[in-house]
């Protein structure tokens, strides 16, 4: 259901009330109503306060055709070009040409939605020229020319075009329809209507449960995440206990099967560092020195490591030595047993 209401400023300020394109009431000054906000509110300045131009921009895009019918208009106005408010119909084919001073007090005093000129009530017609009356007033309206009738100009204007006279039921029909689809809005560029953000108590109250369902998804994505690792955790140490209970034998206990399969990881292991580890310093200080070997290596549970190195001469077995303390081992010497003219170290070795 579409609904209006029309202030007309020509010839005395009045009012109408459309609505689905009927004239339901109508008013003068005196009985303004408040603003209805269900109603679309259409303001219809006086005539002699907008200028009507043909132009042909039909192809050009909105903003374009506005630069384009400023330029047409502006050498032509009465208006100074500062104060100057250039509008395109729809179709590209009328330029209105405005006092901004004008359009900002009518915002002001009316703040309508659309601010039509008075002509464009009528439709346009192909050939024909049509009039009609607005109040004590009579509109004009031809393919090249719109506003009000004048009795030494107009007819020059139309020439021998055949006059069609509106009748009052027709004008209120061709007046809901131009209300309904404006044929031109002066209310563009810097009047441009701006939307006011209503909140009404039930859009209020559904922002209200979102802000609060998205409080209680914040806090429950790290609460489900914890029980998800939980859950996940008791799973692999369950794993992990029938994996140990499968080493150490059926006949021990679940709950000590771990215990004692680490009991026995670190009797393969060994005391100190363990065989693996120290093992692995030994013979990597032996392969940094050169003219060296590893004759000999034993490991006893403890963590002592007796390693037997040869060498060419004392000071690489000394060498030898060096490194594996740089390397984190413990290091005892014994005396040096000469073989072959090659001497035979036997070197305690513990890591920590």
């Amino acid at each position: 259901m579409s609904r209006v209401e029309l202030i007309l400023s020509e010839p005395h300020l009045a009012w109408v009330h459309l609505d689905d394109g009927e004239v339901v009431v109508r008013g003068d000054a005196d009985t303004l109503p408040e603003r209805d906000t269900e109603r679309v509110r259409v303001f219809v300045p006086a005539v002699d306060d907008v200028i009507l131009s043909p132009v042909d921009l039909a192809e050009l895009p909105p903003a374009q055709a506005r630069a384009a019918a400023r330029l047409a208009v502006v050498d032509e106005s009465l208006i100074l070009s500062d104060d100057l408010h250039v509008v395109c119909s729809e179709d590209g084919l009328t330029a209105a040409s405005v006092s901004r001073t004008g359009v900002a007090q009518w915002i002001a005093g009316f703040d309508p939605d659309v601010i039509l000129p008075a002509p464009l009530l009528m439709p346009r017609a192909d050939e024909a020229v049509q009039t009609a009356h607005l109040g004590a007033l009579q509109l004009v309206r031809s393919p090249m020319f719109a506003g009000g009738w004048d009795d030494v100009i107009t007819p020059l204007m139309i020439g021998d075009a055949p006059v069609q006279a509106l009748t009052a039921a027709e004008f209120d029909a061709a007046m809901a329809a131009a209300a309904i689809n404006p044929e031109m809005n002066l209310r563009q560029g810097e009047f441009e209507r701006r939307t006011r953000l209503t909140l009404d108590g039930t859009l209020l109250r559904k922002i209200g449960w979102l802000i609060v369902a998205l409080m209680v998804i914040t806090l429950l994505i790290p609460l489900v995440t914890m029980i998800r690792l939980n859950t996940q955790s008791d799973t692999l140490e369950a794993t992990a206990r029938t994996a140990a209970q499968t080493v150490v034998g059926a006949n021990v206990p679940e709950d000590q099967a771990l215990t004692q399969l680490d009991a026995r990881l670190a009797a393969l292991r060994g005391g100190g560092a363990g065989f693996a580890n120290t093992s692995a310093a030994v013979n990597l200080a032996v392969q940094a020195t050169p003219n060296v070997e590893l004759t000999m290596m034993t490991f006893t549970p403890d963590g002592l490591l007796r390693a037997s190195i040869r060498a060419t001469k004392p000071e690489e077995i000394d060498a030898v030595a060096a490194r594996m303390r740089a390397l984190g081992l413990e290091v005892e010497s014994e005396p040096l047993n000469p073989a072959q003219d090659q001497p035979i170290a036997e070197l305690k070795v513990r890591g920590r």
